[in-house]
């Protein structure tokens, strides 16, 4: 199931208190990397048994040269990699476009986890285990830091920060309310978290990253914020969710900047490398199995213009790292991966397949991809 599903759910439930400022942290027990599932049923992050692997990712890591996936080759991806791996809630490559981070999990399973995958080694390794789903985690912009947005029940832990050189879990997120998404700004020093406040609101939480510390709270009226997404100065903030707008928030002081709205349930936002373009997929009808209509904005960033839409019923959307491909991708009711040609956006190439996430590695190089139970990697043939 989808966030927003998940979010319906939240919403049914007992109205949750309004988030609170987060006390200061100490630094806690390591965390350690292994290849072993092990769920935590406590408010705590709990350390995994220790393993003799060398700690990823190193400083002489290297990919496999591969072709970059551009407009005149994306109809040639094939499958190069395939990881069962059940769950998978994001997607994003390690900036060296070495290590895959999968955030995951499914409270009937518990299997609560971000993991790192290492696709051209075919390395695998689970940090520690959540309390809850891990909707999605992230790398800080110099791959130092891995943090998590987690959906706990008891509505006392927003999300965790784990450092990968020393192996220790550097901040526990407290504070009421529940995280679906996060984002580092560009140059490090602050972590959004986004989510549900108190019901019918969403909050963002932003956090300084020296001290792990709640710097400022901003009330997001009437939607449960799903995705949150910097521009490459780190000034503004854009924020998605189930009221379908897309806000724009100054992210000094936290004022409304803008906001774009077309249908509801903004569900996943991209920005272009530029931050001139912004995609946006929206869901208007739903069934059991998904959503069932649909479809993808572009929106020009600086006059906030609606540019083109797509009817394809996509739930996950990502620009190459050179800004020339616009990849989406759908769920059961429309099971492809479609690239489009941003200068014409004519498209350029499909695969058939789920992908309720996807990522392109910075390099270009990588496409990866996720349905229910498998995450699959695609190259250039």
């Amino acid at each position: 199931m989808k966030k927003v599903i998940c979010c319906i759910f939240l919403i049914l439930a007992a109205c949750a208190p309004k988030p609170t400022a987060l006390p200061a942290t100490a630094t806690s027990a390591p965390v350690t990397f292994t290849s072993t599932v092990a769920a935590s049923a406590t408010d705590t992050l709990t350390p995994l048994p220790t393993d003799t692997a060398t700690l990823p990712p190193t400083e002489t890591a290297s990919p496999t040269p591969r072709l970059a996936i551009h407009s005149g080759d994306a109809s040639r991806l094939v499958r190069i990699n395939q990881l069962t791996h059940p769950d998978v809630r994001s997607l994003v490559f390690f900036p060296d476009s070495t290590w895959l981070l999968i955030a995951s999990g499914n409270t009937s399973r518990g299997n609560f986890l971000a993991s790192l995958w290492w696709p051209d080694q075919n390395q695998k390794y689970d940090l520690a285990s959540a309390v809850g789903i891990v909707w999605e985690a992230a790398f800080s912009p110099d791959g130092r830091w891995v943090a998590y947005a987690i959906d706990n029940q008891s509505n006392s832990i927003r999300g965790y920060v784990v450092d990968l050189a020393s192996k220790t879990q550097l901040a526990t997120l407290l504070g009421d309310g529940t995280a679906y998404s996060l984002a580092f700004s560009p140059d490090g020093t602050r972590l959004a978290l986004g989510g549900l406040g108190a019901y019918p609101n969403g909050a963002i939480w932003i956090y300084d990253t020296k001290t792990w510390e709640m710097i400022n709270n901003f009330p997001v009226t009437g939607q449960v914020v799903d995705d949150l997404v910097f521009p490459p100065d780190g000034t503004i903030l854009y924020s998605s969710g189930n009221d379908g707008a897309i806000r724009a928030w100054n992210t000094a002081d936290g004022t409304l900047v803008s906001h774009f709205t077309f249908k509801a349930q903004a569900n996943r936002i991209a920005l272009s490398p530029d931050g001139s373009l912004l995609a946006s997929t929206y869901c208007t009808k739903n069934d059991p199995d998904g959503c069932t209509k649909g479809g993808v904005v572009i929106w020009h960033v600086p006059d906030g213009k609606m540019l083109k839409t797509f009817n394809d019923i996509a739930i996950s959307v990502a620009f190459s790292p050179d800004g020339s491909l616009l990849g989406t991708g759908g769920g059961s009711h429309d099971s492809f991966v479609r690239f489009r040609y941003t200068a014409t956006w004519d498209e350029v190439g499909q695969v058939a397949t789920l992908a309720d996430s996807l990522a392109f590695s910075p390099d270009g190089r990588l496409l990866a991809t996720a349905d229910y139970e498998m995450v699959t990697i695609w190259a250039i043939q």
